[in-house]
């Protein structure tokens, strides 16, 4: 009886003196999507925004994209890994390799969020690092308006001949006439 070698099939790592294509699936966390593979370092980190499970089975190819809320740096093994959950001031769209921070004009509270939400009317919200600070919107100034996702708290000041009395005005409409002798 004579025995030929065959091409370590994709997904697998074939050392010498493997009895099996496959003995030997790529470990965790990693992929080969072309066959002859001989040992783990043919495997392939699953790449940033990806995840490749562990399925016991050689992997051909990652799973898929993370998943919006969460990051993936290269090699996770989930799509929603417990260590990589979005922090509060960034969102994390589907298939995010990292966090992205917060724009002007809006803002996030919570942590695991695949998007950043508009600053509220009233208020205002400055990308200016992280921190409690950078995702809690702000009231606006008194004698400026803020409509809905502003970034500064004086980009509307309140037109001539009025003024705004009070902090968190949220359209022109807040600001009120000057009275009279003024």
């Amino acid at each position: 009886m004579s025995l030929w070698p065959v091409d370590c099939p994709a997904g697998y790592y074939c050392p010498l003196g493997t009895q099996s294509p496959t003995q030997h699936p790529c470990p965790r966390g990693t992929f080969r999507e072309r066959p002859g593979a001989r040992s783990t370092q043919d495997c392939r980190p699953c790449p940033a925004g990806q995840f490749c499970s562990d399925s016991g089975a050689g992997k051909r190819f990652p799973d898929g994209p993370c998943s919006a809320g969460y990051y993936c740096p290269p090699g996770q093994t989930s799509a929603t890994p417990s260590s990589f959950q979005c922090p509060p001031g960034f969102s994390c769209p589907e298939g995010s390799p990292q966090p992205r921070a917060c724009e002007n004009g809006t803002f996030q509270p919570r942590e695991a969020q695949g998007s950043c939400e508009p600053c509220p009317a009233g208020f205002y919200c400055q990308a200016s690092g992280t921190g409690p600070a950078a995702r809690a919107p702000r009231p606006c100034v008194q004698g400026y308006f803020c409509p809905r996702g502003s970034h500064s708290a004086t980009a509307h000041p309140c037109p001539r001949g009025t003024f705004g009395p009070r902090r968190g005005a949220a359209a022109e409409l807040d600001c009120e006439l000057c009275p009279a002798g003024w």
